[in-house]
């Protein structure tokens, strides 16, 4: 059996993981049933341009649910690495004990998400309950279409961090393109508000 976690790991190092082909330079898993699929061993990490990976649920299937199961975040692209959801659902992360506790089901650094007919629920972070995105350069690209964030929170319970929080939805730091058709529902520092974006004062269409 070729689970979730190891074909993640497959196409993020282009080797074998046990029973899961070895990754080329352009990868796609297909969850094949609605699950839930339960992800509760710890974050994934994608890292480095050579990484382009697609997660969708099959179609017909409905949304494929992946669980964090308030463990861990689902996962963190970084370095021009390029991760595209597609009909999938992320249920129950959370980034408080990660460093930074930033991107309860996705943080994004300095690389490239679309999230496309996606749900992400039940997460939880210092700033971006949901998602956070930060860069340190140019060549970043994020992309959300029919995506709704619901009951996310951004909240500050880690020691040694500060009460400022934000973007219960997302948090970002650079402009934001291709939103299209967004929910934000009952999402927001200490559970309340609807704040999506955060540093530039955006909201995004409910």
């Amino acid at each position: 059996v070729c689970t979730l976690r190891e074909a993640i790991r497959a196409a993020a190092t282009d080797l074998a993981v046990n029973e899961c082909a070895a990754g080329g330079p352009v990868d796609e898993i297909v969850l094949a049933v609605e699950g839930p699929f339960v992800f509760d061993q710890g974050q994934e990490t994608l890292s480095g341009a050579a990484v382009d990976l697609t997660v969708r649920g099959a179609p017909g299937t409905g949304f494929a649910e992946i669980h964090m199961l308030a463990a861990n975040r689902f996962v963190r692209v970084a370095s021009g690495a390029r991760l595209t959801l597609r009909n999938v659902g992320l249920v129950g992360g959370s980034a408080h004990g990660q460093s930074p506790a930033y991107g309860g089901a996705i943080r994004v650094e300095s690389a490239t998400l679309a999230l496309r007919d996606v749900v992400v629920t039940g997460s939880s972070a210092v700033n971006g309950g949901a998602v956070s995105v930060f860069s340190s350069g140019s060549g970043q690209r994020i992309t959300i279409e029919d995506t709704l964030f619901f009951d996310n929170l951004a909240t500050a319970i880690d020691s040694g961090v500060g009460t400022s929080c934000a973007g219960g939805g997302l948090e970002k730091g650079p402009p934001l393109t291709g939103l299209r058709n967004i929910g934000v529902k009952d999402s927001g520092p200490g559970g309340g508000g609807q704040h999506a974006v955060i540093h530039a004062g955006e909201q995004f269409p409910a």
